[in-house]
């Protein structure tokens, strides 16, 4: 679909709404609401965070396709009535500290309610502190994190093996664009992936 991602880019540059929801509308008919995420909007962010590394978009244009899509999934969310399955999990969704994308957690949100699990979304910017807190608060069987821009190189090794032992007993789920650089051992509970549809390819194995 480069053609398509061409188009929302042009969408970002110039500010419009009106093209961006007209390419956006086009796209789920014809494929539907998850591929259009996973198919388009995915690469598009790649796309948008190279451009934004090598200084050539503005910040205040990422913000306004990012919230664009933001919109979307957050009313595809609201319009989830599915009842809890059988073989539900618990999940528990949060960004670190000083981490602000989260738009690949908040589709993960979408996709395990949509599937009848349990789905708590922290969001952005989580103190580890309450994260802990709320963890002795909800029964929950996994927990889900992105590492985007948040640590230094340093800082990572540290963080994950906090996170290891402060949650000995769940399966922790990494991925995002800090997780594909991680050249050391992990903490036996905790799984890495490179990409966020390699995370929804593990989830749905699980399902099955």
């Amino acid at each position: 679909f480069p053609v398509t991602i061409h188009i929302l880019i042009l969408s970002m540059l110039n500010l419009d709404e009106d093209l961006f929801e007209k390419v956006f509308s086009a796209s789920v008919l014809k494929i539907g609401f998850e591929k259009t995420i996973t198919q388009i909007l995915y690469p598009l962010l790649e796309r948008i965070g190279l451009f934004w590394q090598i200084g050539t978009i503005n910040p205040g244009q990422e913000h306004f396709i990012t919230n664009l899509i933001r919109q979307k999934i957050i009313v595809a969310i609201d319009a989830q009535r599915t009842q809890l399955s059988a073989s539900a999990k618990s999940f528990l969704l949060y960004l670190p500290e000083n981490e602000p994308h989260e738009l690949g957690l908040l589709f993960l949100h979408f996709l395990l309610k949509r599937d009848g699990n349990k789905s708590y979304y922290l969001g952005q910017n989580v103190p580890f502190e309450a994260l802990v807190e709320i963890s002795t608060k909800v029964q929950i069987d996994y927990l889900i994190t992105y590492l985007i821009s948040s640590f230094s190189k340093k800082e990572i090794p540290f963080y994950l093996r906090k996170l290891s032992e402060s949650f000995p007993e769940k399966i922790i789920f990494i991925t995002g664009l800090q997780a594909r650089k991680i050249d050391f051992a992990l903490p036996k509970n905790i799984y890495l992936f490179n990409t966020s549809a390699d995370l929804l390819e593990k989830l749905k194995a699980k399902a099955d």
